[in-house]
């Protein structure tokens, strides 16, 4: 799953030069690998800052669930990926996000 996570991450910021200052990256973004859409939103209520969670599969998951077992964090190992905030305060600088 780091790949797709990965992907994600490169998808939702990319922008390009030209956009023009009122452009968001706001929305749904499909990852790279086609496995999975990450939805990109204001992190809160009234936030200028977006957040991006995995929010649905394009593939079939696996019995109960596709889980995070690749965190590096043994307790969140078995937590659903469906719902994982991947991308946190995201933020324009300038023509980019970061």
């Amino acid at each position: 799953m780091k790949p797709m996570i990965a992907a994600a991450m490169m998808v939702a910021l990319a922008l390009p030069a030209s956009a023009q200052q009122g452009a968001t990256v706001a929305g749904r973004w499909r990852t790279d690998d086609g496995k999975a859409i990450v939805t990109v939103a204001p992190c809160a209520t009234g936030s200028t800052q977006l957040c991006g969670r995995i929010s649905s599969f394009l593939v079939a998951e696996p019995a109960g669930g596709a889980r995070d077992t690749n965190n590096p964090n043994r307790a969140l190992r078995t937590r659903p990926l469906l719902g994982v905030q991947i991308l946190t305060n995201l933020s324009r600088d300038g023509n980019a996000w970061t």
